[in-house]
């Protein structure tokens, strides 16, 4: 059963979780998710932000890490091989991407993975940065990745960033921040544990009827993801897309 569409935005969000503009929600869409429940999306029209009032308003009775539970990036069914390859293809194409674009030299660094997964961009990260970690609510698939693999002397799996013990240099969070009902909060206090001058690097899905599901909290787009990062204090170095999967990227950089 959907939220009540006559149900008041202000009764859901309070706010804008991207920007914190004042009175700048509005009414966008009312549809229905791929779970075939009546949702609605509201609008900032600050930061051009979207949110599914579905997910905001079942926060009110079941935690954020029960409503994003599911077998998406179980790791049964594929073998050792599987995953070196899978690890070396994120090597070649995630992390040497974000490398190549920004000229950071990794020897030297920190590399954290949020909403790891499998844990395949940190397993690579740990083949070229100092230290390297995976978090995840769930850690079940990642460890069994590295009971396959062997697991790196400087990667450390986690379930939050209280567990990181070094200043981040890179977080980076692949499919994660539309899963993040408060993300400027959640960047402000990932901020405290980053260097100066560290770096974001994110992919999120843009809006989608494909992508409309209840663990979706926010949809960004290009405005929208640029305010995020100047509100958390970094500068956008580039924002790209992939017009045929519906995909954005961002690498941005700390100030300080």
């Amino acid at each position: 059963m959907g939220l009540d569409p006559s149900t008041p935005i202000s009764e859901v969000i309070s706010a804008c979780p991207c920007c914190r503009t004042p009175g700048s929600l509005v009414p966008f869409e009312l549809t229905y998710d791929i779970d075939n429940e009546l949702t609605r999306l509201t609008l900032c029209q600050s930061c051009l932000a979207l949110f599914n009032l579905n997910a905001y308003a079942e926060l009110k009775q079941s935690k954020p890490e029960q409503i994003q539970v599911g077998d998406f990036y179980a790791a049964n069914g594929f073998g050792g091989d599987d995953h070196l390859a899978a690890i070396k293809n994120t090597g070649d194409t995630l992390i040497d991407y974000f490398l190549r674009r920004t000229g950071v030299d990794p020897a030297a660094r920190t590399f954290c993975e949020i909403g790891a997964g499998r844990g395949y961009a940190a397993l690579a990260a740990a083949r070229r940065f100092k230290s390297a970690y995976a978090l995840d609510f769930d850690l079940r698939n990642v460890e069994r990745v590295c009971q396959e693999v062997g697991r790196p002397a400087n990667l450390h799996i986690g379930r939050s960033l209280e567990y990181v013990n070094s200043r981040i240099d890179i977080l980076m969070g692949w499919h994660v921040l539309e899963h993040i009902p408060e993300p400027l909060a959640f960047i402000e206090q990932a901020r405290t544990r980053m260097a100066p001058r560290g770096y974001f690097f994110f992919q999120v899905p843009m809006y989608r009827p494909a992508y409309l599901v209840r663990s979706h909290h926010v949809f960004y787009n290009e405005t929208a993801m640029g305010r995020l990062m100047i509100k958390a204090g970094a500068d956008v170095i580039e924002i790209g897309f992939d017009p045929k999967a519906g995909f954005l990227t961002a690498i941005a950089q700390l100030r300080s």
